[in-house]
């Protein structure tokens, strides 16, 4: 699958290009027949889609180009998949999901699958790589169910972090890319440092317990046991009840006294 948003046949008549026609006449070139390449946007039928993703599960169509709207969500062809491209980035870091969402799959033949990312130097692709950094940071925080969030700074990891690494290098600048790996770093050992002490507060926190489970337990043996030294036994004849200056020893006499 070769993912791009801005190179779709439609923009050929105004911008004069298309990247997916130059994707297959290059295909075409190395002997890959053109058969086998198939434009996701030339498919607008529901009926003529599936038929389409039936043929790329067969092995027929070899090669899908499409966009993240066309070929994201709702895609079902990922029994052959080996490879997947991204020529360029979309704006939401929910769209790079949804594309990798193809082939991270289940149902996949394949156990090793490749992702491929692209990004010119010296090019927007920096800055796009930066905007869904900072987009996948403030969606973390947001996810994390966290109360005592009031300000959206130095969040999330994971997607987030590879996005970092991904704006260093399509940068150029390899202090940035020096800046990313110790930025993870400092991240993972903010992450250590604060599982060792949500560790040791919860140990506190069983200590004091169980100290005060102690006093109360201890507490309660000694009013228990006084309990027992002025307990009276009443069970079956041994019942007796004084009211006023009188003992009953019938229940029912009693209790109407």
């Amino acid at each position: 699958m070769i993912f791009s948003d801005l190179g779709t046949i439609n923009v050929e008549t105004t911008r004069g290009f298309s990247a997916y026609r130059w994707i297959r006449d290059e295909l075409v070139g190395t002997g890959v027949p053109a058969a086998e390449i198939a434009f996701l946007q030339d498919f607008k039928k529901s009926e003529a889609k599936q038929r389409l993703f039936g043929d790329v599960r067969a092995g027929k169509v070899r090669f899908l180009i499409g966009s993240s709207d066309t070929m994201g969500a709702g895609v079902n062809a990922q029994l052959r998949l080996k490879a997947l491209h991204h020529l360029d980035l979309p704006w939401l870091p929910s769209q790079i999901e949804q594309r990798e969402g193809r082939i991270l799959r289940q149902g996949n033949q394949h156990d090793v699958v490749d992702i491929f990312a692209y990004a010119t130097e010296g090019s927007m692709d920096a800055q796009m790589w930066k905007n869904n950094e900072r987009k996948a940071r403030f969606i973390a925080a947001a996810l994390s169910g966290d109360t005592s969030v009031r300000r959206l700074d130095d969040l999330g990891e994971g997607q987030a972090n590879q996005f970092a690494t991904a704006k260093a290098i399509a940068s150029g600048d390899p202090r940035l890319m020096q800046k990313a790996g110790l930025e993870a770093d400092i991240a993972r050992l903010e992450r250590l440092r604060s599982a060792h002490q949500d560790d040791q507060f919860a140990i506190r926190r069983q200590l004091r317990d169980a100290e005060r489970d102690i006093e109360y337990s201890t507490r309660r043996i000694a009013e228990i046991g006084q309990d027992l030294a002025r307990l009276v036994p009443t069970t079956g004849e041994a019942f007796g009840m004084r009211v006023g200056d009188r003992i009953f020893t019938e229940r029912k006499i009693a209790a109407a006294r």
